[in-house]
């Protein structure tokens, strides 16, 4: 083999590899995202509102303005508990501080505002969890310590899928293997069990 026909070999190899692989790298989703609608109190939209959110952790802050349906959006946020800040001209601010989002989440989080002076701020430190209700995502984030809290005698990881809704063991139908020992077979929202 002449070295021409040798690099172009390597070259398609290379090219090969990176097109095998790539695709399943788009795939991965590692960030969250937060929708909703401004409203007043007559659940009427408010177009113009300013909308801003900033990571509780980091304090890395985001800003938008919303549509003239009152319709807010900030994609590509990373996992964490975020403060949501929401105002307009003659509408009290808004401030809803523990909003936490999780990976592949897009949660919706609606503000409704009450009228007064934008000087006076209203802050909502507890209120309904947010759902994700644009997906059928039924993905659960543990935290260490959570991971760690498991009542769990077993070193596998598989044990842990069980905290998922929807999660079921299968039988395998060998009489000597014991639930516990059968962590890897397992049934998602009906799926097949393998």
């Amino acid at each position: 083999m002449t070295e021409a026909v040798r690099k172009s070999m390597w070259v398609l190899c290379v090219l090969a590899a990176v097109v095998t692989v790539t695709p399943s790298a788009f795939g991965q989703a590692f960030t969250a995202t937060l929708a909703g609608v401004v409203t007043d109190p007559n659940d009427a939209a408010i177009p113009g509102a300013i909308v801003k959110i900033r990571n509780q952790a980091t304090n890395d802050a985001r800003q938008t303005t919303t549509s003239g349906e009152g319709r807010y959006i900030f994609s590509q946020l990373p996992p964490g508990t975020y403060e949501v800040t929401a105002e307009t001209a003659g509408f009290k601010t808004l401030v809803r501080s523990g909003v936490g989002l999780s990976v592949s989440q897009t949660a919706e989080l609606n503000l409704a505002m009450e009228l007064g002076d934008v000087t006076q701020t209203i802050s909502v430190t507890e209120g309904a969890p947010i759902l994700d209700t644009q997906t059928a995502n039924r993905a659960v984030t543990l935290s260490s310590q959570q991971v760690l809290d498991l009542p769990v005698n077993a070193r596998n990881p598989f044990v842990l899928v069980h905290v998922n809704a929807g999660v079921i063991a299968v039988r395998t139908g060998i009489s000597q293997a014991t639930q516990d020992q059968n962590h890897n077979r397992f049934s998602m929202n009906g799926g097949r069990g393998q």
